[in-house]
C-alpha cells in the first residue's frame, strides 16, 4: 500500500476507523500518515505501517534468569507505538521520530552495522533512542538466519526510512515498565521483514531482542515474544531457557487487574539520587550509597544457588544430613543436569509445560525441594533465601495459570500476596539501610535446617513460602500489607517488573474495583486498568 493511498484513507473517517478498530487509534494513524511527506516519504511508493503494544509483568517476578529459567506471564497494552516504513535506495537507514526535540533523528549506513557478532560491549550509546534501532539492525546483519538476504538488500542500494511515533490518549509510555524499547525494534523489525521480503516468523522475528547486546545490555526475547504471540483480551505465559511462547489464557471477569506505577524511580536508577535527597533530605554521598546498594541487591542471582545445590549432591556426608536418599539425589542431579545448563525450574517442571500436574506429585516435589535446600549450607542463608523464593515462585506461576483457567479468583489473590512476600525488603532505605522486622516474624524468609524439617513434618506448600529476592521497598511492602488487610483479602499487590520502585501489578476482586483504584489513587499512584490487547502487527488497510 503506498502511502498516497493512506493520505486517502486518512480522509476517510470510516475507513481508517474499520482499519484501526477504535477512534483513538484512527486519530493516531491519521496523525502519523499526516506527518510522513514532511518525513521524506514519497507518495507512490509502498509504505508499511506498524503497531506495537506495550508489555505488562502481570505475574512470576525475576523468573527468566540463568540458573532458574522459569516462565513469565505478561500481558500487551492498550497503550501502542505507531510507525511507518519506506525503502530508499542510499544504503542507509533513517531513524525519524514524531518528537524530535526529545528523540532527535539519527541514520546508520549499512557498512556501518557490519560489527561482527555481540560481545556485550556497547557499539552504541545505550542512551539515545536509535542505538537501539541499530542494535536490531546490527543482529540482522550479523547473526540472524537472514544476515545474507539483508546484506544483497543494501548491496543492491537499498536503505530504509522509518518514522515512530507515540503520541495522544494511546501512547505507549517510554518509562513505565511496558518495554518501550522492545515496541520499537519490533515496529522495526516488522517493517525490515516485509520491505526486505525476508520471511522471518514470529518465533525469528522475536529473537531480534538480542541486538540489546550490542547495547552493552543484557537481553532476551522474552518482551517481543510476548508482544507478537499476544491475543486480545488473553494474558501471555512465556518460557526462558530458551525463550518460547507457551499459551495464552483468558482474564477471568471475576478479576480486574491495575497497574499501578508508585512513581517511586528504581531505587538503582540514576534518577533516584535526586529524589533519595528530596525525599529523605540526604547528601548526594548518602543517596549515592543507597543507589548501590539497591543496584547490588538486584544482582541476586540463581546460578551461585544452583551451583551449590550440585555440589552437595556429590559430598555424601551432606546427603545424610539433608535426610536425602541415593534415589532422591540421582532423580534431582539427572534433572537439574539434563539441559545445557543446570536450571531449577526443572526439579518443578517438565520444560515448560507441566501446568496440570497431579497432587500427589506437587507434594512429593515439594519434600524434595525443601531438602535440597539443606545442601546450601546455612552459613551462605542469601543462597538459600534465593532458591526459595524461584523454586516457591515457579510453583506459584503453574499454580496461578491454573487458577486464572478455572477463573479461581480467591487462589489467584492468595497466590500474588504470596508472590509479594517474597520480595519483601529486608533493608529498609529510609532508615540508612536498617533491618526491616519481616524476616523475624516467619520462618521461610531465612529457613534454617530446624524449619525445613517442619515443613517436611507437615507437608507444607511450597506455593506459599517466600524465601527473599528483596525485589521490593518498604514504601510498598506497607502499601501491600494495607491494601490487603483493607480489602479483606479482596485485593492483592506485588512488584511488577524490575521492581526496586516503578510499578506494582494490582489483582482485586471485580465488585471491589472501583474502590481499589481510588484507594490505589489516593495514595498518589498512577493507575491503569489492564485490559490485554493486540499483538504487535503489520496494520493492513482495509478497502473503502
Amino acid at each position: 500500500t503506498t502511502l498516497r493511498k493512506w493520505e486517502d484513507a486518512a480522509e476517510s473517517e470510516c475507513t481508517l476507523k474499520r482499519t484501526a478498530g477504535v477512534e483513538q487509534r484512527a486519530n493516531a494513524l491519521r496523525e502519523l500518515v499526516r506527518s510522513l511527506r514532511g518525513a521524506g516519504f514519497e507518495p507512490d511508493a509502498p509504505l508499511v505501517v506498524t503497531a506495537v503494544p506495550g508489555r505488562d509483568r502481570v505475574f512470576m517476578g525475576h523468573t527468566d534468569f540463568p540458573g532458574l529459567g522459569a516462565f513469565t506471564v505478561n500481558a500487551t497494552s492498550q497503550e501502542e507505538l505507531v510507525a511507518a516504513f519506506q525503502l530508499t535506495a542510499d544504503r542507509t537507514f533513517h531513524f525519524l521520530n514524531a518528537c524530535p526535540e526529545q528523540f532527535p533523528n539519527a541514520s546508520v549506513t549499512a557498512a556501518e552495522l557490519l560489527v561482527g557478532p555481540a560481545t556485550g560491549r556497547a557499539v552504541w550509546d545505550p542512551d539515545h533512542w536509535a542505538s537501539y534501532c541499530k542494535g536490531a539492525l546490527a543482529y540482522l546483519f550479523n547473526m540472524s538466519p537472514v544476515a545474507a538476504s539483508c546484506t544483497r538488500n543494501t548491496q543492491a542500494g537499498a536503505g530504509l526510512r522509518a518514522f515512530f511515533q507515540s503520541r495522544g490518549p494511546l501512547a505507549l509510555p517510554q518509562r513505565a515498565g511496558m518495554s518501550s524499547s522492545a515496541a520499537l525494534t519490533t515496529a522495526l523489525a516488522l517493517g525490515v521483514n516485509v520491505l526486505f521480503d525476508l520471511k522471518l516468523q514470529l518465533p525469528q522475528l522475536a529473537q531480534v531482542d538480542w541486538g540489546e547486546y550490542y547495547l552493552g545490555k543484557k537481553a532476551g526475547a522474552a518482551d517481543k515474544t510476548a508482544q507478537l504471540f499476544a491475543r486480545n483480551g488473553e494474558l501471555v505465559v512465556v518460557g526462558s531457557f530458551p525463550e518460547e511462547f507457551i499459551r495464552t489464557v483468558a482474564l477471568p471477569e471475576s478479576i480486574v487487574v491495575f497497574m499501578a506505577n508508585t512513581n517511586i524511580p528504581r531505587l538503582s536508577a540514576a534518577e533516584a539520587v535526586p529524589w533519595l535527597q528530596t525525599k529523605l533530605g540526604i547528601t548526594t554521598e548518602a543517596a549515592s550509597e543507597i543507589k548501590a546498594w539497591a543496584k547490588t541487591t538486584m544482582q541476586l542471582a540463581y546460578t551461585p544457588a544452583v551451583e551449590a545445590i550440585l555440589s552437595g549432591l556429590r559430598d555424601h556426608c551432606v546427603l545424610e544430613r539433608a535426610g536425602l536418599e541415593p534415589e532422591d539425589a540421582e532423580a534431582a542431579a539427572n534433572a537439574l543436569l539434563k539441559g545445557t545448563q543446570p536450571l531449577l525450574r526443572d526439579l518443578l517442571i517438565v520444560g515448560h509445560s507441566d501446568f496440570h500436574a497431579s497432587a500427589k506429585d506437587r507434594a512429593a516435589a515439594h519434600r524434595l525441594v525443601y531438602r535440597l535446600l539443606k545442601l546450601i549450607p546455612q552459613e551462605q542463608m542469601t543462597l538459600r533465601q534465593v532458591a526459595l523464593y524461584g523454586l516457591s515462585e515457579t510453583e506459584r506461576g503453574l499454580r496461578y495459570v491454573s487458577a486464572v483457567e478455572r477463573g479461581d479468583a480467591r487462589e489467584v489473590l492468595r497466590l500474588v500476596c504470596a508472590a509479594h512476600d517474597g520480595d519483601r525488603a529486608l533493608r529498609d532505605y529510609r532508615s540508612r539501610l536498617a533491618p526491616t522486622t519481616w524476616a523475624d516474624e516467619r520462618d521461610d524468609v531465612a529457613p534454617t535446617d530446624d524449619a525445613i524439617d517442619i515443613w517436611l513434618k507437615r507437608n507444607d506448600d511450597l506455593a506459599y513460602k517466600a524465601g527473599a529476592f528483596q525485589r521490593s521497598i518498604p514504601d510498598i511492602d506497607e502499601a501491600a500489607s494495607a491494601l490487603f488487610a483493607d480489602f479483606a483479602g479482596d485485593a492483592a499487590l506485588r512488584v511488577a517488573a524490575a521492581g526496586m520502585g516503578g510499578t506494582v501489578a494490582v489483582h482485586a476482586l471485580v465488585q471491589r474495583a472501583a474502590e481499589v483504584r481510588e484507594w490505589l489513587e489516593r495514595r498518589g499512584w498512577s493507575v491503569r486498568r489492564l485490559e490485554p490487547a493486540y499483538p504487535a502487527r503489520v496494520v493492513q488497510l482495509l478497502p473503502h
